[in-house]
């Protein structure tokens, strides 16, 4: 409902570029319906496992530079809801959380008196593999400091889900003050994300919109949009 905002029906599934691979300018997206969608810039807001880097490759586009580094973590998580009784804080970091030393653990708050536990393991380490069973996540949980009142007031309403891949990562589209692309911008998680315990996913993209809103208003030419 938001004015001078459409949402296609078709998803996206490639870039369509001009100019030569040495110096190419993203000028829209190719839908999966063949359609072509033309932009003066094209922001990409596909998450971590973004497919740009891939369509820029098909394109003979040089790989975007990229700095990665392992969190050597697995998150196991498990959503649970309160019973007959309302939730203890108002704050979606208000429940119990800690690190023992070869378990981290934290709670976060959720909507309609649910909330989330999710135990932090070694990724180094197998047998915490088994977290992901809902016995043994429970079982695990219960010793945990704060956590066993917590689950004794409340009820699951998943299983364990898994989480792994955890890296801080961020890309660049510039190298040596040159545009590797023009016409496109990456953000939030498809430009940079962190170990998601320290929670600065959001607080990164929307410091990344204003970035682009700002750099929109104000480069005078498609590279030095890229650049700043």
């Amino acid at each position: 409902e938001q004015s001078g905002v459409t949402c296609g029906p078709a998803g996206a599934a490639g870039l369509v570029l001009s100019g030569s691979s040495e110096r190419p300018h993203v000028t829209g997206i190719r839908l999966r319906d063949g359609a072509e969608l033309a932009a003066d810039l094209v922001v990409d807001a596909t998450g971590r496992n973004t497919p740009i880097p891939r369509w820029l490759a098909a394109a003979a586009v040089r790989p975007l530079p990229e700095r990665r580094h392992d969190c050597m973590l697995l998150y196991y998580s498990r959503h649970y809801r309160w019973r007959d009784q309302p939730l203890p804080h108002a704050s979606i970091l208000g429940g119990p959380r800690g690190d023992i030393g070869f378990l981290a653990h934290a709670v976060f708050l959720g909507d309609n008196a649910t909330f989330c536990l999710c135990i932090m393991a070694p990724s180094w380490e197998p047998q915490w593999r088994d977290l992901r069973k809902a016995d043994v996540f429970d079982r695990v949980a219960r010793h945990l400091p704060g956590v066993a009142e917590w689950l004794a007031a409340a009820e699951p309403i998943t299983g364990t889900l898994p989480m792994g891949q955890l890296r801080n990562t961020v890309r660049s589209l510039v190298v040596d003050d040159v545009p590797l692309v023009t016409g496109l911008l990456p953000l939030g998680d498809a430009r940079s994300h962190t170990n998601p315990t320290f929670a600065f996913g959001a607080s990164l993209a929307l410091a990344q919109a204003g970035a682009v809103r700002d750099a929109v208003t104000s480069a005078a030419e498609d590279a030095e949009l890229v650049s700043s």
